[in-house]
Protein backbone atom coordinates (compact mmCIF):
# COMPACT_ATOMS: atom_id res chain seq x y z
CA UNK A 1 0.00 0.00 0.00
CA UNK A 2 1.39 3.40 -0.93
CA UNK A 3 0.47 7.07 -1.00
CA UNK A 4 -1.22 8.28 -4.14
CA UNK A 5 -1.73 11.85 -5.27
CA UNK A 6 -0.57 14.94 -3.41
CA UNK A 7 -2.14 15.84 -0.09
CA UNK A 8 -5.11 18.21 -0.36
CA UNK A 9 -6.32 20.40 2.51
CA UNK A 10 -9.86 21.73 2.79
CA UNK A 11 -11.03 24.10 5.51
CA UNK A 12 -14.54 24.33 4.13
CA UNK A 13 -17.42 23.88 6.59
CA UNK A 14 -18.24 20.52 8.10
CA UNK A 15 -21.40 18.62 7.22
CA UNK A 16 -23.56 20.38 9.82
CA UNK A 17 -22.55 23.82 8.56
CA UNK A 18 -23.03 22.77 4.95
CA UNK A 19 -26.52 21.52 5.77
CA UNK A 20 -27.37 24.79 7.50
CA UNK A 21 -26.21 26.85 4.50
CA UNK A 22 -27.96 24.79 1.82
CA UNK A 23 -31.02 23.96 3.86
CA UNK A 24 -31.45 20.55 5.49
CA UNK A 25 -33.88 19.13 2.92
CA UNK A 26 -31.78 20.12 -0.09
CA UNK A 27 -28.62 18.91 1.60
CA UNK A 28 -30.21 15.55 2.42
CA UNK A 29 -31.48 14.93 -1.12
CA UNK A 30 -28.14 15.98 -2.67
CA UNK A 31 -26.35 13.54 -0.38
CA UNK A 32 -28.62 10.69 -1.42
CA UNK A 33 -28.98 11.24 -5.16
CA UNK A 34 -27.93 13.26 -8.19
CA UNK A 35 -31.28 15.01 -8.56
CA UNK A 36 -34.84 15.18 -7.19
CA UNK A 37 -36.34 13.10 -10.01
CA UNK A 38 -33.75 10.39 -9.65
CA UNK A 39 -34.18 10.48 -5.89
CA UNK A 40 -37.87 9.63 -6.25
CA UNK A 41 -37.12 6.80 -8.71
CA UNK A 42 -34.33 5.34 -6.59
CA UNK A 43 -36.23 5.48 -3.33
CA UNK A 44 -39.29 3.87 -4.92
CA UNK A 45 -37.18 0.96 -6.15
CA UNK A 46 -35.46 0.64 -2.78
CA UNK A 47 -38.79 0.70 -0.94
CA UNK A 48 -40.13 -2.28 -2.85
CA UNK A 49 -36.97 -4.31 -3.49
CA UNK A 50 -34.19 -3.47 -1.03
CA UNK A 51 -35.34 -5.92 1.64
CA UNK A 52 -36.41 -8.86 -0.54
CA UNK A 53 -34.24 -11.84 0.51
CA UNK A 54 -32.75 -14.85 -1.29
CA UNK A 55 -32.35 -15.49 -5.00
CA UNK A 56 -35.74 -13.93 -5.66
CA UNK A 57 -34.50 -10.60 -4.33
CA UNK A 58 -31.18 -10.84 -6.16
CA UNK A 59 -33.04 -11.53 -9.40
CA UNK A 60 -35.49 -8.67 -8.99
CA UNK A 61 -32.73 -6.22 -8.09
CA UNK A 62 -30.64 -7.45 -11.04
CA UNK A 63 -33.42 -6.19 -13.29
CA UNK A 64 -34.49 -3.02 -11.49
CA UNK A 65 -31.14 -1.69 -10.29
CA UNK A 66 -29.91 -1.34 -13.86
CA UNK A 67 -32.26 1.65 -14.01
CA UNK A 68 -30.37 3.48 -11.28
CA UNK A 69 -26.71 2.41 -11.42
CA UNK A 70 -24.16 1.50 -14.07
CA UNK A 71 -23.41 -2.17 -14.50
CA UNK A 72 -21.62 -4.31 -17.07
CA UNK A 73 -24.13 -7.09 -16.48
CA UNK A 74 -26.98 -7.86 -14.10
CA UNK A 75 -25.91 -6.35 -10.75
CA UNK A 76 -25.60 -8.98 -8.02
CA UNK A 77 -26.89 -7.20 -4.93
CA UNK A 78 -28.06 -8.90 -1.73
CA UNK A 79 -30.80 -7.55 0.52
CA UNK A 80 -30.43 -4.47 2.71
CA UNK A 81 -27.59 -3.00 0.67
CA UNK A 82 -27.68 0.80 0.93
CA UNK A 83 -26.72 2.79 -2.16
CA UNK A 84 -26.38 6.58 -2.04
CA UNK A 85 -25.92 8.40 -5.35
CA UNK A 86 -26.25 5.12 -7.28
CA UNK A 87 -25.91 6.94 -10.61
CA UNK A 88 -22.23 7.34 -9.69
CA UNK A 89 -21.72 3.64 -8.89
CA UNK A 90 -20.36 1.27 -11.56
CA UNK A 91 -20.33 -2.50 -11.02
CA UNK A 92 -18.28 -4.74 -13.28
CA UNK A 93 -19.61 -8.04 -14.59
CA UNK A 94 -20.43 -10.44 -11.75
CA UNK A 95 -19.32 -7.99 -9.07
CA UNK A 96 -21.14 -8.91 -5.86
CA UNK A 97 -22.43 -6.80 -2.96
CA UNK A 98 -23.19 -8.86 0.15
CA UNK A 99 -25.83 -8.18 2.81
CA UNK A 100 -25.83 -4.75 4.47
CA UNK A 101 -23.04 -3.25 2.37
CA UNK A 102 -23.15 0.57 2.27
CA UNK A 103 -21.89 2.50 -0.78
CA UNK A 104 -21.98 6.30 -0.74
CA UNK A 105 -20.66 7.68 -4.01
CA UNK A 106 -19.87 11.14 -5.40
CA UNK A 107 -19.53 12.52 -8.95
CA UNK A 108 -16.11 10.87 -9.37
CA UNK A 109 -17.82 7.67 -8.34
CA UNK A 110 -17.23 4.20 -6.98
CA UNK A 111 -16.04 1.59 -9.47
CA UNK A 112 -16.01 -2.09 -8.49
CA UNK A 113 -14.37 -4.36 -11.04
CA UNK A 114 -15.56 -7.63 -12.52
CA UNK A 115 -15.89 -10.60 -10.16
CA UNK A 116 -14.96 -8.53 -7.11
CA UNK A 117 -16.78 -9.36 -3.87
CA UNK A 118 -17.65 -6.75 -1.24
CA UNK A 119 -18.70 -8.66 1.84
CA UNK A 120 -21.19 -8.21 4.65
CA UNK A 121 -21.29 -4.86 6.43
CA UNK A 122 -18.51 -3.17 4.48
CA UNK A 123 -18.63 0.58 3.90
CA UNK A 124 -17.29 2.34 0.79
CA UNK A 125 -17.80 6.03 1.45
CA UNK A 126 -16.74 8.94 -0.69
CA UNK A 127 -19.46 11.56 -0.27
CA UNK A 128 -17.56 14.70 -1.26
CA UNK A 129 -19.48 17.79 -0.14
CA UNK A 130 -16.18 19.69 0.10
CA UNK A 131 -15.48 19.12 -3.64
CA UNK A 132 -12.06 17.55 -3.13
CA UNK A 133 -10.49 17.04 -6.57
CA UNK A 134 -9.28 13.44 -6.33
CA UNK A 135 -12.17 11.82 -4.47
CA UNK A 136 -13.30 8.38 -5.61
CA UNK A 137 -12.88 4.65 -5.03
CA UNK A 138 -11.68 2.32 -7.77
CA UNK A 139 -11.37 -1.43 -7.15
CA UNK A 140 -9.99 -3.77 -9.79
CA UNK A 141 -11.01 -7.22 -10.96
CA UNK A 142 -11.24 -10.40 -8.90
CA UNK A 143 -10.63 -8.69 -5.55
CA UNK A 144 -12.17 -9.50 -2.19
CA UNK A 145 -13.20 -6.90 0.38
CA UNK A 146 -13.75 -8.75 3.64
CA UNK A 147 -16.55 -8.30 6.14
CA UNK A 148 -16.92 -4.88 7.79
CA UNK A 149 -14.10 -3.20 5.92
CA UNK A 150 -14.20 0.60 5.71
CA UNK A 151 -12.86 2.44 2.67
CA UNK A 152 -13.12 6.23 2.70
CA UNK A 153 -12.12 7.74 -0.61
CA UNK A 154 -12.16 11.51 -0.19
CA UNK A 155 -8.50 11.61 -1.22
CA UNK A 156 -8.87 8.86 -3.82
CA UNK A 157 -8.42 5.12 -3.20
CA UNK A 158 -7.24 2.77 -5.94
CA UNK A 159 -7.20 -0.95 -5.23
CA UNK A 160 -5.74 -3.23 -7.87
CA UNK A 161 -6.69 -6.61 -9.27
CA UNK A 162 -6.72 -9.80 -7.16
CA UNK A 163 -6.40 -7.93 -3.86
CA UNK A 164 -7.48 -9.39 -0.51
CA UNK A 165 -8.63 -7.19 2.37
CA UNK A 166 -9.18 -9.12 5.60
CA UNK A 167 -12.31 -8.46 7.68
CA UNK A 168 -12.20 -5.14 9.49
CA UNK A 169 -9.51 -3.46 7.38
CA UNK A 170 -9.78 0.33 7.16
CA UNK A 171 -8.38 2.24 4.18
CA UNK A 172 -8.85 5.93 4.96
CA UNK A 173 -7.71 8.52 2.44
CA UNK A 174 -8.87 11.37 4.66
CA UNK A 175 -7.90 12.83 8.03
CA UNK A 176 -8.97 15.68 10.31
CA UNK A 177 -6.89 18.81 10.76
CA UNK A 178 -6.02 19.54 14.37
CA UNK A 179 -3.36 22.27 14.29
CA UNK A 180 -5.45 24.91 16.12
CA UNK A 181 -5.92 23.93 19.80
CA UNK A 182 -8.38 26.79 20.33
CA UNK A 183 -11.00 25.30 17.99
CA UNK A 184 -12.84 21.98 18.02
CA UNK A 185 -11.31 19.52 15.57
CA UNK A 186 -14.64 19.15 13.77
CA UNK A 187 -14.45 22.83 12.74
CA UNK A 188 -10.88 22.78 11.39
CA UNK A 189 -11.39 20.96 8.11
CA UNK A 190 -9.74 17.89 6.67
CA UNK A 191 -6.74 16.71 4.71
CA UNK A 192 -6.97 14.07 2.02
CA UNK A 193 -4.29 12.08 0.23
CA UNK A 194 -4.67 9.22 -2.20
CA UNK A 195 -3.95 5.59 -1.34
CA UNK A 196 -2.91 2.91 -3.83
CA UNK A 197 -3.07 -0.84 -3.12
CA UNK A 198 -1.17 -2.70 -5.82
CA UNK A 199 -2.27 -5.83 -7.69
CA UNK A 200 -2.10 -9.06 -5.73
CA UNK A 201 -1.73 -7.46 -2.29
CA UNK A 202 -3.12 -8.94 0.92
CA UNK A 203 -3.88 -6.63 3.86
CA UNK A 204 -4.71 -8.23 7.20
CA UNK A 205 -6.66 -6.47 9.93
Amino acid sequence: MSAGRDRVVSRRPDAAEAAAKRGPLRYYVEAQSTGPGRYILEQTIFFFLQGVPSLVGIGLRALAYRLILRSDGPPLVEDHVRLCQPANIHLGRRAYLDHSVYLHACPQGIFIGAETFVMHGSVLHVYNFRDLPNAGIWIGRNSYIGERCVIRGQGGVRIGDSVLLAPGVQVLAVNHLFDDPSRPVIQQGISAQGIVVEDGAWIGA
